[in-house]
Order: C-alpha cells, then sequence, then structure tokens
C-alpha cells in the first residue's frame, strides 16, 4: 500500500480468513463501520480514522499493532485487540480482549472482556464479568456484573450492584477519590485509610477491606449508652483499646470515636457512649493492628446499661 486509504463504503471482510496489513498507513472507513464475518481474520500494523464500530459473526479475529484515533465499539464476541492504541472503547457484546495504550474511558455494556494496560480515562461497567489490568486514572463505576479491577484507581469508585473485587494495592491514595457502596458486594485490598475521599456504604451492602471486618449496620435509640462490639473467628489485641483501633461510619460516627473502651474479653469490646444518639446506619470497622487473630466478621449491637 503506496499511500492512505478512504473507502467510501463500509469495510466488510468475509470468506474465509483474511489479512489485511494497513503497512503503517491510515484506513478511513467512510460508514464508520467494520463488519467482520469470517473466522480468524486479521487487521494489522496500521491506523484507523474516525469513530469505528466492528461487528459480524466472525470469531477470534484480531487486531494487532493498529491505533483507533477515535471511539470504538464493539459490537461481537470473541475478538482481540492486541498492542494497539484506544481513544476510547465501549464493548457492547461478548468476551473480547484489549491490550496497550487504552487512552481515554471503557464503557463494558456486556460480556465478560479483557482490558490490559494503564488506563488514562473513566471506566463503566454496567454488566459482565470483565477484568481491567491496570492502573486507571479516573474514576470507576460498576453497576452490575462480577468484575476485578487489578490497579490503582485515581478518581472516585461508586458500586450500585454485583460483586467486584477491587486489587488496588495497600499504598497511601490506592483510590484517590471518593467512594460510595450503595448495594452488592466490594472487596478491597487496601485498607480504609488509604482511600483519599469520603466514605459512604449502605447498610445493605456488604464490604471489606484489607485485613479489616466492617460491622453490618445498628440502630442506636435516645436511651442506650452502650456498644458491645464481638469479632468471630479471631481475637482483638491486648492491652489498651482506644477510638484510633478502629473506623466508623454513620450518622453517629464522631459521638462513638469520642466514646470511653474496654476491652472485655479476646472478643468482645464495649463502647460507653453519651445517651441521645438516634443514628440508623452506624457501622463499626475493626482496624487490621487491632485483632491480634484475624476476625472472619465482626457485630455491633446498642444497648442501655
Amino acid at each position: 500500500m503506496s499511500g492512505n486509504i478512504s473507502l467510501a463504503a463500509n469495510l466488510v471482510v468475509g470468506n474465509g480468513s483474511k489479512v489485511i496489513d494497513l503497512n503503517g498507513k491510515t484506513l478511513t472507513v467512510a460508514g464508520k463501520t467494520i463488519t467482520i464475518t469470517s473466522n480468524n481474520s486479521n487487521i494489522t500494523n496500521g491506523n484507523i480514522s474516525g469513530s469505528t464500530t466492528v461487528n459480524g459473526t466472525g470469531t477470534t479475529d484480531a487486531f494487532t499493532n493498529v491505533a483507533f484515533d477515535s471511539d470504538l465499539t464493539n459490537q461481537d464476541t470473541g475478538r482481540s485487540y492486541t498492542t494497539s492504541t484506544f481513544k476510547a472503547i465501549t464493548n457492547t457484546v461478548g468476551d473480547s480482549t484489549y491490550s496497550g495504550t487504552l487512552d481515554g474511558v471503557i464503557i463494558n455494556t456486556a460480556g465478560n472482556s479483557t482490558y490490559t494496560g494503564t488506563i488514562t480515562g473513566a471506566v463503566t461497567n454496567t454488566a459482565g464479568n470483565s477484568t481491567y489490568n491496570g492502573n486507571i486514572s479516573g474514576a470507576v463505576t460498576n453497576t452490575a456484573g462480577n468484575s476485578t479491577y487489578n490497579g490503582t484507581i485515581g478518581g472516585a469508585v461508586i458500586h450500585t450492584s454485583g460483586t467486584a473485587i477491587y486489587n488496588v494495592g495497600t499504598s497511601a491514595g490506592a483510590i484517590g477519590g471518593a467512594l460510595t457502596v450503595t448495594a452488592g458486594t466490594a472487596t478491597f485490598t487496601c485498607t480504609i485509610d488509604k482511600i483519599t475521599g469520603a466514605v459512604s456504604i449502605d447498610p445493605s451492602a456488604t464490604v471489606n477491606f484489607g485485613g479489616e471486618v466492617l460491622s453490618p449496620a445498628f440502630t442506636l435509640v435516645a436511651s442506650n449508652n452502650t456498644v458491645t462490639v464481638t469479632l468471630t473467628g479471631g481475637t482483638f489485641k491486648s492491652g489498651t483499646i482506644a477510638a484510633t483501633d478502629f473506623t466508623f461510619l454513620g450518622a453517629d460516627s464522631s459521638a462513638l470515636a469520642a466514646g470511653s473502651f474496654v476491652r472485655t474479653s479476646n472478643t468482645v469490646v464495649t463502647i460507653t457512649v453519651a445517651t441521645g444518639l438516634v443514628g440508623t446506619d452506624d457501622r463499626v470497622l475493626v482496624n487490621a493492628a487491632t485483632q491480634a487473630t484475624p476476625a472472619s466478621s465482626v457485630a455491633a449491637v446498642a444497648s442501655t446499661i
């Protein structure tokens, strides 16, 4: 190919496996759609210009060493995009793989796809069990699916449904923005203090942090003056217990932290608090260092003594 090529119609790749070598040139498709109906086809070594949709019934098709200079929409299953460059990706169908320079936002609306490389934009995962291998500089919104995020997240995390594992490391700033969990199950490798922004967790959600256990929500009524914190499957450290050994979430977090703490047994700490508290969404997180042996869960119950 001696120069760039601009097609006046959509590009259709069919009738047996094909290799289209762009030889470092730019392919512009006027209709903005590449339809692949044959299996094992490969478009390689060049640039694809403009918003591009890839669809068709072909399987195990590949784009190798291709730079997409605008947004890419993948509408069929089983495709691989290898050592390529992307401005934005929308994956609407199937189990595809993407690796290279992910220079933009990713929207995954279906399928169990894999994204490998640093992502410089935001990620929205609305369905499917996808895996993101690389640091994400933007925000992450997980609204469904059982996805895994292997890398730090520079922006906020919003988890509204599904089960997700956030392997964000253990360093400060593992999550660079706020964390909001409104439902579902979310597991984080970092401790809660490594999250830069505010943390909000709905009572219906199940959340685990690295080495820390978080109680279900409990309710305080005005007459209550005691909160009993009980570990299951583990023990509290010996010696003095203080507010800094816990993280408190909910309406009464400040008042709980201001209480008096007594270790009454290997598995129980009581907190004496001021009366008049009426929170319905309070939760207690036991820090990893507060546990002599790691616990599997913790519960907190308010009472009047």
